[in-house]
């Protein structure tokens, strides 16, 4: 089964964008194919973004943040980090211009199958709340045009 899901990622800029993953598989199984990025234009206009230019973006089952890949030692600029869900070993690094996913080789010990994997953002970085569904929302007024725009 394939699904996709839905994040909203605030740039310092002021921008609104919009993440679209595309993955495969039973929820433990499941694994990212790959990424659409938008920003959304008010009122309910989306706008396809090729490059997140400097910018590095984090989402996972917990929250969702943007920072400067130069000010992170290690950091890819132009690419998505991503995790999912509690048992799942999906994740991985996605690059905008490539549009090739670099997975993350991770092992666990017995005992931590069930613990999540989370970012942790920078102290001054603005991290939205995953706490609607696998949706990230930043303003509730744009759920509705979220929903009429990809649907």
């Amino acid at each position: 089964m394939c699904i996709r899901t839905m994040y909203l990622v605030t740039l310092d800029n002021g921008d609104l964008l919009l993440l679209v993953r595309y993955f495969c598989g039973r929820y433990h199984e499941a694994k990212t194919l790959h990424f659409d990025v938008f920003r959304v234009v008010y009122p309910g206009q989306l706008e396809w973004v090729r490059s997140l230019q400097d910018r590095a973006i984090f989402i996972g089952t917990n929250q969702a943040f943007s920072i400067k890949a130069a000010d992170y030692s290690g950091v890819r600029p132009n690419s998505i980090y991503f995790t999912y869900g509690i048992e799942s070993y999906d994740m991985g690094i996605f690059t905008l211009k490539d549009r090739i996913i670099t997975p993350f080789n991770i092992t666990r010990n017995k005992g931590q199958e069930k613990v999540p994997f989370l970012w942790v953002a920078p102290a001054s970085q603005q991290v939205l709340d995953n706490s609607k569904g696998g949706i990230i929302y930043e303003q509730s007024r744009f759920e509705d045009q979220i929903k009429d725009i990809v649907n």
